[in-house]
């Protein structure tokens, strides 16, 4: 009887010894697991932080983009306008400039259409501009002829410009942040 107590006190220690080794597993897995939520609710907020940070680069390259465009388009506007002035002879390549400016246009047009109605008008407008000079000029060439009409081309040219150097002022103002997820930006970079 002695050894059956004996045994039966053991069992006893043994079972208390058990619970208190599970208890303390059981506490370090509660640990464990509050510590493991700490670092993915940290986790989740620097993935937050960094999809911020990732918006607003993309958001600043795609205005980049669209100044350097626009400014590009201002540019090769100008030179147009010099070359029919001084030197007429050279159709074919104030032809390839006009088509020049309305593909830096074309792949600024998206962006217009975020900003809103008026800047996608101006671009639109310039484009629809630039095509009927460009048709007035081809038309000419095909007729072997001088364009009648270059003081009325250049004089639209030059309305076509500061309509655009407007749009590229605005475009440097504008808080490019606050345009966010509806803007496709994300879509641009994907």
């Amino acid at each position: 009887m002695v050894a059956t107590l004996g045994g039966f006190v053991w069992t006893l220690l043994k079972l208390y010894h058990d619970r208190k080794e599970m208890s303390e597993a059981q506490k370090a897995i509660k640990d464990a697991q509050d510590k493991a939520s700490i670092a993915i609710s940290e986790a989740k907020d620097d993935i937050a932080a960094t999809n911020a940070s990732v918006q607003e680069i993309r958001s600043n390259l795609f205005r980049f983009d669209a100044v350097a465009e626009i400014a590009s388009a201002i540019a090769i506007i100008n030179e147009v306008r010099n070359m029919q002035l001084q030197d007429p002879d050279h159709w074919l390549l104030i032809i390839d400039r006009y088509t020049s400016v309305r593909q830096s246009l074309i792949q600024v047009k998206p962006l217009a259409s975020l900003l809103g109605a008026p800047q996608e008008t101006v671009i639109q407008g310039v484009i629809a501009q630039i095509s009927t000079a460009q048709e007035s000029i081809e038309r000419a060439i095909i007729a072997k002829s001088n364009p009648k009409n270059m003081a009325s081309i250049n004089r639209i040219l030059s309305e076509q410009t500061d309509s655009l150097t407007r749009l590229l002022h605005e475009l440097k103002e504008i808080d490019w942040s606050k345009h966010g997820e509806s803007s496709g930006f994300r879509d641009e970079a994907s």
